[in-house]
């Protein structure tokens, strides 16, 4: 990212954090403490990735409340359509690893269609467009990010339990994820083999700030784009894997990249927000 773009999103943040309010910043400050820090080697090893989909009015708050002070990018928040929030926990111990948010996709997307070759009828008049999810919201909490927390979320994301889930809850099978990046370059989706960056333009999407992002897609099946164009009916190759199969392709790579960190005097021992940002209003409401 160039300082240009980083300087961009910097300040888009800074607007919204002044729409954050005193009780959502008092509940921020009861979950800041579980965010999840690894010490030790054996943190790592020890983790094991729980994913709790937020069901009640709640869970829903708390996953809107923490992204803001953990993301750069919130806009989201109050999307008409289908979603589904996700809490990714260290079940071990209930700390907070990351959030993973999936939604329905904007209906035009030229890099997209033409990555597909599908036509309107496809789309729209057959409703193919409901076979495909966004990945709007792939959050690793800092520092856990830094030993590829990122990776881990983009690879849980298209897992059988997500997808089956997602599939569960609207009806529609899924056959291919998109998502892209807040700016252009290296990113959590960089050298996985499960996802193909597409372009950095983006002539169709929301991007009034002028920040070049990358956009990815990763195809649940070998005859993805197939499928979406109705030339085959059937699903072949299902390169899914199951959460434990995730877990277990990560872990010694961030077990790897802890011990450089730590090798580096790199490591970061307390939780990375937005907190600084955070200007508390006039109005002290009180949460208790």
């Amino acid at each position: 990212m160039n300082v240009e773009d980083k300087e961009k999103i910097l300040l888009r943040k800074a607007e919204s954090m002044k729409k954050v309010t005193q009780v959502e910043y008092n509940i921020f400050r009861k979950y800041k403490p579980l965010f999840f820090v690894p010490k030790k080697e054996e943190d790592i090893k020890n983790i094991q990735p729980d994913i709790k989909f937020c069901k009640n009015d709640w869970d829903t708050r708390v996953w809107d409340i923490l992204i803001k002070f953990q993301s750069s990018h919130d806009k989201n928040e109050n999307q008409p359509g289908r979603q589904m929030r996700f809490l990714v926990m260290n079940k071990n111990n209930n700390h907070l690893l990351g959030l993973i948010r999936l939604a329905g996709p904007i209906g035009m997307c030229t890099i997209r269609e033409d990555y597909i070759g599908w036509t309107k009828e496809n789309k729209f008049d057959h409703k193919k467009i409901n076979n495909i999810v966004s990945a709007q919201a792939l959050i690793p909490f800092q520092p856990f990010g830094d030993c590829l927390g990122g990776k881990l979320l983009a690879r849980l994301a298209i897992t059988k339990e997500l997808t089956d889930w997602w599939e569960k809850e609207w009806g529609d099978k899924l056959y291919l994820l998109q998502t892209m990046t807040m700016s252009a370059g290296v990113c959590q989706y960089s050298g996985l083999k499960e996802y193909i960056h597409l372009s950095n333009k983006f002539d169709t999407l929301n991007n009034e700030d002028g920040v070049e992002r990358g956009f990815y897609v990763s195809n649940l099946y070998s005859n993805t784009r197939e499928l979406l164009k109705e030339v085959d009916s059937k699903p072949k190759d299902d390169r899914r894997k199951t959460i434990e199969e995730v877990i277990n392709w990560w872990k010694p790579k961030a077990i790897r990249r802890f011990n450089k960190l730590k090798s580096e005097d790199r490591l970061k021992l307390q939780p990375e927000t937005y907190e600084n940002m955070y200007i508390p209003p006039e109005d002290n409401s009180f949460f208790g």
